[in-house]
C-alpha cells in the first residue's frame, strides 16, 4: 500500500501496527517525511518506510494507493495518471478531497485553512 502525501504517517503507523504481514510505503514531499521515518524506526515497524517519489514509483505496483487531502494542493493533475499506472490490475486508488460546498458548515477555525494559498483546487461532489 502507498500513502501518497502521508504527512507524519499517522494512518500508515496505525495500519502497519495492526497488519504486520503487509507492506506499507509513504511518500511525503515536505518536512513531515523526516518525522514519519523517525517514528516508524522508533516503533520498530519494519513493514513501513517513507520513500522519495522515484522510489515510490519503482517499488510499485500497489494494491492500494491513498491520496487523502492531497489533490487540493496539486497544480499538475498528470500525477493522477502516474498513480493509476502504479496500481496492480485490480488495485484501488482512493482519493479524498474536501467538499467546497460545505466549507460554511464548519464553524471551527481549523477549517479556514481550505482558503489559504496552498489549497489551489476546490472540489464539489
Amino acid at each position: 500500500m502507498l500513502d501518497f502525501g502521508c504527512g507524519e504517517a499517522s494512518l500508515l503507523i496505525e495500519l502497519a501496527t495492526h497488519f504486520p504481514s503487509s507492506v506499507f510505503l509513504g511518500f511525503e514531499p515536505g518536512p513531515a517525511a523526516h518525522t514519519a521515518s523517525n517514528t516508524a524506526k522508533t516503533l520498530g515497524l519494519d513493514n513501513l518506510s517513507i520513500a522519495t517519489m522515484q522510489e515510490a514509483h519503482e517499488r510499485g505496483p500497489y494494491d492500494l494507493i491513498i491520496a487523502s487531502h492531497v489533490m487540493e494542493h496539486l497544480v499538475d493533475f498528470d500525477l493522477l495518471h502516474r498513480l493509476r499506472d502504479s496500481l496492480t490490475e485490480s488495485g484501488i486508488l482512493y482519493v479524498e478531497v474536501p467538499d467546497s460546498l460545505h466549507y460554511e458548515d464548519h464553524q471551527r477555525l481549523e477549517f479556514r485553512y481550505y482558503f489559504d494559498r496552498l489549497h489551489v483546487n476546490h472540489f464539489t461532489p
